[in-house]
């Protein structure tokens, strides 16, 4: 038996989708990293009984974010998990997850979702154009959560101050090639979302 979809029109549901269902936490990066501060007030949170749903239920997207500190202490929810309580961790590189995390979750494979699916929900989400939308939904790979992280935090807005730059880098100087250099690194984003940029304007 398929299991059940959600209907999108009842309280529950427009309560998921307005982001405000009392008994639904999201968990997202916080610059580079989830830190500890967010895992002690989730902590903090399991430990409540549940105001509407039967089940309180924690989502953790891009969980290989998480800040080693961070990481350990999500040790205490996996190894003891309160009763009616669902801990979900979404990534696109488990590898990087620490292994102690790992071993204590069940995993399953998720398929990608597609290209246009996602621009269409980006467009209609953020009321952006279509061609943002696609170039958002490209470098996504194939995660909703993970595109709709990338417009919260201005990744358009980089992608074009970084694009401004590319196109005249050779009548750069090196001062100015070091820079721009210098202002990439000290906006402490991950480099692979940086060379991710680059690779979609020399593709």
């Amino acid at each position: 038996m398929p299991p059940p979809q959600a209907c999108g029109t009842c309280n529950t549901c427009r309560k998921m989708l307005r982001g405000n269902h009392p008994d639904l936490t999201w968990v997202k990066p916080q610059g580079a990293f989830i830190r500890i501060e967010q895992i002690r007030e989730l902590i903090r949170i399991f430990s409540l009984k549940s105001y509407e749903a039967k089940t309180r239920v924690a989502i953790i997207p891009q969980a290989h974010r998480l800040h080693p500190a961070a990481g350990n202490a999500i040790l205490k929810i996996l190894e003891e998990p309160p009763n009616h309580s669902l801990l979900i961790l979404t990534s696109d590189q488990p590898g990087e997850i620490l292994p102690t995390i790992r071993s204590r979750c069940q995993q399953m494979a998720l398929q990608p979702v597609a290209a246009e699916e996602i621009s269409l929900e980006i467009q209609d989400q953020w009321k952006i154009g279509a061609a943002p939308a696609r170039a958002v939904a490209k470098m996504s790979n194939g995660s909703p959560a993970r595109a709709n992280d990338m417009v919260e935090k201005g990744w358009l807005q980089k992608r074009d101050w970084l694009f401004s730059r590319l196109s005249n880098l050779a009548q750069l100087s090196t001062r100015e090639t070091l820079l721009i250099a210098k202002t990439i690194a000290s906006q402490g984003n991950p480099v692979d979302e940086d060379l991710e940029i680059f690779r979609s304007w020399y593709s």
